[in-house]
């Protein structure tokens, strides 16, 4: 044997009797930061939860490392038995359950599909900030929701005491905390995928940080831009960070050193400011549009521009995007007063979703959580509408917000039929199904 692939032995050897003396204390972290840097972020907070262990800040690959260790120490002892690597075992499996959940349209079918019946939603629970509400969040567990405001605040809530109080009819504070960092409005929220952080983005050209395992109000990290910061969205593993400004480029953030990524090639650019920006649930690409009439999209190692629908919206403004959770659509808004389905795959606009009117203000577009939905605001009766994802057939309109006021934007519960509203009339709104 050669005196190199001795010393690979041994150490392989090392490393797998690592992982196998491994006692709980320090496996079931590994377990957790494993399941992060999958993007399993819900299943890592449930088992976090369940073993009593914190959840860490970033994901790291160390277990499937110390797995595929121990997997070469096996070929090595075993060179018949062919071995699959962990990292291509949960790709499988991933695409595996990407194909059987989510939304998925044959365009091969001639006959249309029957929509489905309009969802019975109602209000459940309505706060109210002291100027207009401009935005909301989720948790990926769904558990807690974020909205953030034009009077700079962001106020924390309680998902779990919205619905027992619906239930028990009864009233219990659901406003668990609020937060005072920003001295503008208040443009997008995003959790990070643990659930434990949340960031903020502003007019006053920073991104906030916040813990919310401390009672702090305060944030304990921030990014400075040169301009106003207009969307965020974290990377499914936690470890990057995309925002959208009113300059013409994608910036990347590292969040442990804060260095800030652009795409290597200018051309990939926009030629006005961003207003949406978003990674797809894989991580593999990301998104943005932009006042320039076009949408983006990127190779998320690389970050160049891979595909690009200019004038996606008939030259109007795209207002914000949506990656489905398989990938393979992308759902925009924009000041046409259309919502368009797009096929990423064959590169082309699958269908549109007409009635609602948006030419003068951005909103933005959602879909359900198992996207059977489309929803959308209507910017002159202040109503939200639904169609049929599937068929862009318009089902439902439900009033909610007082007339005249703008619905400024609509989020869906990762989890649940549930979505929030935010309007102009300051109130943000908890919507759910009646069963």
């Amino acid at each position: 044997m050669d005196p190199n692939d001795e010393v690979a032995t041994d150490m392989f050897e090392d490393t797998a009797g690592e992982l196998a003396q491994m006692q709980k204390d320090e496996l079931i972290p590994l377990i957790i930061n494993q399941l992060q840097f999958y993007g399993y972020a819900a299943t890592a907070l449930h088992l976090a939860e369940e073993s009593g262990f914190s959840l860490p800040y970033g994901a790291s690959a160390r277990l499937a490392e110390l797995a595929h260790a121990g997997s070469d120490t096996k070929d090595a002892e075993e060179e018949d038995e062919e071995l699959v690597p962990v990292g291509n075992i949960a790709e499988d499996e991933e695409e595996e359950d990407l194909e059987t959940n989510g939304l998925v349209i044959d365009t091969n079918v001639k006959t249309p599909a029957e929509p489905r019946p309009p969802p019975n939603y109602t209000t459940w629970y309505s706060t109210q900030h002291r100027a207009a509400a401009r935005c909301a969040a989720f948790t990926v567990d769904g558990k807690y929701m974020a909205t953030g405001s034009r009077d700079s605040s962001i106020k924390i809530i309680d998902v779990g005491r919205i619905k027992s109080n619906h239930r028990d009819n009864v009233e219990d504070k659901a406003v668990i905390r609020t937060l005072y960092d920003h001295i503008g409005p208040i443009n997008e929220l995003q959790f990070h995928p643990n659930g434990l952080v949340l960031a903020s983005c502003s007019e006053d050209h920073t991104i906030k940080f916040y813990d919310l395992q401390k009672p702090a109000k305060r944030s304990f990290k921030y990014f400075q831009d040169s301009y106003p910061v207009r969307s965020i969205s974290f990377h499914p593993c936690g470890e990057f960070l995309l925002s959208g400004t009113e300059h013409d480029a994608v910036r990347m953030y590292d969040i442990q050193t804060s260095t800030c990524f652009t795409p290597p090639n200018p051309s990939d650019f926009h030629s006005a400011p961003i207003n949406c920006v978003r990674y797809a649930s894989q991580g593999n690409m990301f998104a943005s549009c932009s006042d320039d009439g076009s949408i983006k999209v990127y190779d998320g190692v690389s970050g160049r521009c891979v595909q690009m629908f200019a004038k996606a919206h008939s030259g109007q403004p795209v207002s914000s995007i949506r990656f489905s959770k398989n990938g393979k659509y992308l759902l925009s808004n924009g000041l046409d007063s259309l919502g368009r389905l797009w096929d990423l795959g064959a590169q082309k606009q699958l269908h549109t979703f007409e009635g609602a009117t948006q030419k003068k203000h951005f909103s933005t577009v959602a879909f359900t959580s198992n996207e059977d939905y489309v929803l959308m605001s209507d910017e002159q009766t202040s109503s939200i509408f639904c169609w049929d994802s599937r068929t862009g057939m318009l089902l439902k309109r439900f009033p909610g917000h007082s007339k005249y006021n703008l619905v400024r934007a609509v989020n869906s519960s990762p989890i649940d039929a549930a979505f929030v509203s935010c309007g102009d009339d300051y109130r943000v709104k908890y919507w759910n199904v009646e069963l």
